[in-house]
């Protein structure tokens, strides 16, 4: 039982964070990272700040969460959450980690040896906001597929491209093995079929 309480424990993230975009920036990664809704006084604790700060800045992310197709519910006794369509939910997240790895992070994960890249993102997978919202494990598992494809496909595209590839099929594998899963009918299938790309993409599926 102790060893389940130090783990809990573990988990708390006591933020102070008094500037008011940074503060906006790690709600709406709580607001997405969590599927469950939480009241005004749970965001107020972990922030440092009053309810009404909360309430404020729970508006202004409104238009963002609009914006990607999401839905900010908030009723009163019941709390907060984002909620929408799975494929809607996963693009919000990729636009969310393409927001906030910023380029001075880049260049610090960036390296011409694709191997020496890709372990350094390993290493950094739980540091950071925007890392915080991936499970490590599959992470490595999805970088482990990379190494071991060795397409040319692969190795000819951008560093940018590359880590982007790799955080959309990180989200991918995480919400799939949730069993959150999106419906596509057979047409839109028969038309990714006819891309270029489609033998690569299914032997990363594989």
């Amino acid at each position: 039982n102790k060893e389940k309480l130090l783990q809990k424990c573990n988990q708390i993230r006591n933020i102070t964070v008094i500037d008011k975009e940074k503060r906006r920036k790690y709600l709406l990664f709580e607001l997405l990272r969590s599927k469950t809704p939480k009241k005004l006084f749970y965001y107020s604790e972990m922030f440092g700040v009053s309810e009404a700060t909360i309430s404020g800045d729970l508006d202004a992310l409104e238009s963002w969460v609009t914006q990607n197709q999401l839905q900010m519910v908030k009723r009163s006794g019941f709390g907060v959450m984002v909620t929408g369509s799975e494929k809607s939910y996963r693009l919000a997240l990729h636009r969310f980690v393409n927001e906030n790895v910023t380029d001075r992070e880049l260049m610090e994960l960036l390296n011409e040896n694709q191997t020496v890249f890709l372990d350094q993102m390993e290493g950094r997978i739980d540091h950071g906001i925007v890392y915080e919202l991936f499970d490590g494990k599959v992470f490595s598992k999805v970088r482990k597929i990379f190494l071991e494809l060795q397409e040319s496909k692969l190795k000819s595209m951008t560093d940018t491209s590359l880590l982007s590839l790799l955080f959309h099929l990180v989200i991918a594998v995480e919400r799939i093995l949730k069993g959150e899963l999106i419906d596509e009918n057979q047409g839109v299938l028969e038309e990714f079929e006819m891309d270029y790309d489609y033998d690569l993409a299914e032997k990363m599926i594989h």
